[in-house]
């Protein structure tokens, strides 16, 4: 630095407070050319504004399909799901598979709300194959294609004719110690020649049973097509199929 003569001012403390000149950096003498900054540290608070790098951040790969995990990794989310769907839905629609990729959906189109469940009865075939016929006094005996018991509710296709039928649901009773049967019963208003009845008796087995029945076999019996007037005419009826109510 040139020689020049250096005023120091003081405060009342005897602290330097001014130096004059004041000396300009371009006037230093052996100056340094590079100034190493001493190691330090920031807290996390200082920061205050502006976006840091990911990879400041954590180890790995930062992506879109990838996330920071605890340890300042960046990973892949175990068990990525690869099903797509429309671009857009309806609320309350079931969701379909679209093809048979298994990853495809489609929406369904069918509200859930509407699969509302209807009344209805469940049953297991006994016998169905063709319409049989029962004479009128006569019996008919037929082989079904499972054993029942006197305990099962039974829902039997009989009538008139061949194509007309009622449907009855019954359960046998105890007649005597050995017999169970039931009375199928159907009234049609015929106008002119009064209410006609038609009857049609059933019993588990063919011969007398002692106790309780299991056995794939029940007999019809024809009664008589009678009138409330109480003329009476023979008629043949038929049983068209016979199941097993299953609750």
């Amino acid at each position: 630095m040139a020689d020049k003569n250096i005023v120091i001012q003081r405060n009342n403390a005897g602290v330097i407070d001014n130096v004059y000149p004041r000396t300009q950096w371009g006037n230093v003498l052996n100056k340094p050319t590079t100034f190493t900054p001493t190691a330090h540290t920031h807290a996390a608070a200082d920061i205050t504004s502006g976006t840091i790098a990911t990879v400041r951040l954590g180890s790995g790969t930062a992506s879109t399909s990838t996330f920071l995990r605890g340890d300042n990794t960046w990973t892949t989310p175990a068990g990525g799901g690869d099903v797509v769907g429309p671009s857009s839905s309806t609320t309350g629609r079931v969701a379909t598979f679209n093809g048979t990729t298994g990853k495809l959906i489609q929406d369904g189109g069918v509200l859930l709300s509407t699969l509302s469940t209807t009344s209805h009865v469940h049953t297991t075939s006994l016998y169905g194959s063709s319409p049989s016929t029962v004479s009128s006094g006569g019996t008919l005996t037929l082989t079904l294609s499972a054993n029942i018991t006197q305990k099962d509710l039974l829902l039997i296709n009989w009538g008139t004719t061949a194509d007309t039928y009622f449907r009855t649901f019954v359960r046998m009773i105890r007649h005597d110690s050995s017999t169970f049967y039931a009375v199928l019963q159907e009234t049609v208003d015929a106008v002119s020649s009064g209410d006609l009845i038609y009857k049609l008796s059933c019993q588990l087995g063919t011969t007398t049973t002692t106790g309780s029945y299991t056995g794939n076999q029940i007999t019809f019996r024809n009664g008589m097509l009678q009138s409330t007037t109480g003329t009476q005419t023979a008629t043949t009826l038929y049983v068209q199929s016979i199941s097993r109510v299953v609750f």
